[in-house]
């Protein structure tokens, strides 16, 4: 397994009560299930949807840790469509 090297990125973290400029690294991911039936050699998706999603970030600087250790932070993304950049 190889690891992913995310880009850095500049962001603004609230850390008890101060804003606090850093270079960060995000992670974006989808909550999904897949229902399915399977017996006697067949199978059958029965439902296939995407609940939601996360991200999570935290400084670029730590190599551990994140938000459960305290030093990241929970997201709310916007996620827009592509034509969204088109069009403007």
């Amino acid at each position: 397994m190889e690891r992913i090297m995310p880009p850095e990125i500049s962001s603004l973290f609230l850390v008890n009560g101060v804003v606090t400029p850093m270079m960060s690294l995000s992670e974006f991911g989808y909550y999904s299930f897949v229902l399915s039936s399977a017996g006697q050699g067949t199978s059958q998706v029965i439902s296939n949807d995407v609940l939601g999603s996360l991200m999570r970030s935290k400084g670029s600087h730590l190599g551990e840790g994140g938000v459960s250790a305290g030093s990241g932070v929970i997201d709310s993304p916007l996620v827009i469509e592509s034509e969204f950049f088109k069009n403007n």
